[in-house]
C-alpha cells in the first residue's frame, strides 16, 4: 500500500512543506480576495473524503524500476516552421520552436514530495540527463504541486542557465525566495511577449480546472492554470494539470486554431475522488475534440505512482478509447521518455 505521504503529496491535502504567501491583488471571477478557485466553483476535498479515498482503495502496483525505451539523441533546431517537442518525464516536455529552448513543469526530483526520504518516488529516469539539457530560455509552471513545481530543478535550472520564469499569481514569492530572480507571475487570459533578439513568443496563460497547494494552510491561496505558446498566428496550446470542464471551449475561443497541443492523460484512479481535478483518457479526448482537434502529446502519466490506476493503464485507456471512437491513432499519442517528435507548424 502506497504510504501517506505519497497519498497527501499526490492530492495536496495537510502536506508538509513551504507554503506560498498569501496573494494580494484585485478580486475577479476567479479570486474572492482571499482564495482562488475554478471559475466561482469551490471544490475543496476534505480530510473526511481523503480517508474514506484510504480505506476503500484498489491501487494498482507498480514496478519499483522501469527503463526508459528511448535514449535521447540531441537534434539539431527545426526550421522555422517545424516544432521539436521531447518527452522527459510526467509534465515535463523540451520544447524547441523558433529559437527559443522552454521547459514545460520541470521535475528532475528523484521524489515528488515535501520530504527527500518518503513521497511519490519516481519509477524510471528523466527522458533527457540534466547535463545534456540545450540551453533553456524559457520555463514556465503551471501550478505548485510538488510534481509541477519542484524548487530544486528550478534552482539548478537558474544557477545553470538563468532562464524567464513563469508562474501563477501567487507563486513568485516562492522562487525569489530561493534566489530565483526572472521570475514573473501571470493571470488567467494574461499575455506577454518573451523576446529573444528579433523574434516574439507571446505567451499567456490560461485557465485550468484544478487546485494549489504545498503547505498545511495554503490550499487554493496561488491559482493554477495552462499556458499558450504563439508566434507568427501559430498557436501551442499546454493544457497544464485539470479535470474536463467548459474551459476548454473558453480557451479554444481566444484562439482561432491551435498547431499542437499537451494533454493530461493520468492520475485518475478512483474517478469519484480524482475526477473534479484529474481527466481520465476518455476525458482528454474529449478536451482534444473541444479544443480542435490538433495533433496531440499526452502527459501526467508514467513517472511518479500518484493515484490508484497502474503504470500502463493511461496509454492503454487512451488507445481504447481512440479505438471506440474512430479516431486516427496518430492525433492523439501518449509519448515515450527520451523520444523527439517533429511537428509541422507553419505555414
Amino acid at each position: 500500500m502506497r504510504t501517506w505521504i505519497t497519498i497527501l503529496s499526490a492530492v495536496g491535502v495537510f502536506t508538509l512543506g513551504c507554503s506560498s504567501r498569501n496573494y494580494q491583488g484585485p478580486v475577479s471571477e476567479h479570486f474572492d480576495g482571499r482564495k482562488f478557485s475554478n471559475q466561482g466553483v469551490r471544490n475543496e476535498k476534505s480530510l473526511w473524503t481523503v480517508l474514506k479515498w484510504q480505506i476503500n482503495r484498489n491501487e494498482v502496483p507498480w514496478p519499483e524500476r522501469v527503463e526508459n525505451k528511448y535514449v535521447y539523441q540531441p537534434t539539431a533546431l527545426p526550421d522555422p516552421e517545424k516544432v521539436l517537442v521531447t518527452f522527459v518525464n510526467h509534465s515535463t516536455f523540451l520544447i524547441q520552436w523558433r529559437g527559443f529552448n522552454i521547459l514545460t513543469d520541470p521535475v528532475w526530483a528523484e521524489r515528488t514530495s515535501p520530504v527527500s526520504f518518503a513521497g511519490p518516488r519516481r519509477v524510471r529516469p528523466p527522458g533527457i540527463p540534466f547535463d545534456q539539457l540545450p540551453h533553456i530560455d524559457l520555463v514556465v509552471v503551471t501550478h505548485n504541486h510538488y510534481d509541477h513545481l519542484d524548487l530544486e530543478t528550478l534552482k539548478k535550472l537558474n544557477q545553470k542557465f538563468r532562464p524567464e520564469f513563469r508562474v501563477a499569481l501567487g507563486d513568485g514569492a516562492l522562487l525569489k525566495e530561493n534566489g530565483i530572480e526572472k521570475v514573473k507571475e501571470m493571470d488567467w487570459f494574461q499575455a506577454e511577449d518573451f523576446l529573444k533578439g528579433t523574434e516574439a513568443l507571446a505567451l499567456t496563460f490560461v485557465p485550468a480546472h484544478h487546485w494549489s497547494g504545498r503547505g498545511l494552510t495554503d490550499r487554493f491561496l496561488s491559482l493554477w492554470g495552462a499556458y499558450v505558446f504563439s508566434n507568427r498566428g501559430k498557436h501551442i496550446f499546454y493544457g497544464g494539470d485539470t479535470g474536463y470542464s467548459s474551459h476548454f471551449l473558453r480557451i479554444k475561443e481566444k484562439f482561432s486554431k491551435f498547431e499542437l497541443a499537451f494533454l493530461p492523460i493520468g492520475a485518475y484512479e478512483p474517478r469519484w475522488f480524482m475526477k473534479e481535478h484529474h481527466m481520465n483518457p476518455e476525458e482528454a479526448v474529449q478536451a482534444w475534440k473541444d479544443i480542435g482537434g490538433p495533433p496531440t502529446l499526452g502527459m501526467h502519466f508514467g513517472t511518479f505512482p500518484l493515484t490508484d490506476e497502474g503504470l500502463e493503464d493511461p496509454r492503454k485507456d487512451l488507445e481504447l478509447t481512440k479505438q471506440k471512437q474512430g479516431l486516427p491513432a496518430d492525433l492523439f499519442i501518449a509519448p515515450d521518455e527520451g523520444q523527439t517528435y517533429q511537428y509541422q507548424i507553419g505555414p
